[in-house]
């Protein structure tokens, strides 16, 4: 699996809770950059970050879990197709939407 596909997540659930990088680095304690490393799928982040960012996206880390698995689905499918200019984090947004109608979280 890529690093970034965790970075997609954080992003888009992020993003759907209207947090910016720099409330969830209040939240979390952790550092802008080491955010955006994550972010950005530079860095692999240890999973007491993962439970640190979801506590502070108030996410269940076993929902996070289930969007990265739906963002690698998702992914896999439209690596399958022929490929077209597309934004890249909107298969991450996808999930994420998928799974706040299904109110799970």
């Amino acid at each position: 699996m890529r690093y970034d596909i965790y970075g997609k997540a954080i992003k888009a659930v992020r993003n759907h809770r209207k947090c910016s990088q720099e409330q969830l680095m209040a939240r979390t304690g952790m550092a802008r950059s080491q955010i955006y490393y994550i972010e950005s799928g530079e860095r692999l982040p240890r999973i007491e970050t993962l439970e640190a960012i979801c506590q502070a996206l108030d996410i269940s880390l076993s929902t996070f879990f289930l969007i990265v698995e739906q963002i690698g689905k998702q992914r896999a499918e439209k690596d399958a197709e022929v490929r077209r200019d597309e934004n890249p984090d909107d298969v991450a947004n996808l999930a994420v939407l998928a799974f706040s109608e299904r109110n799970l979280f």
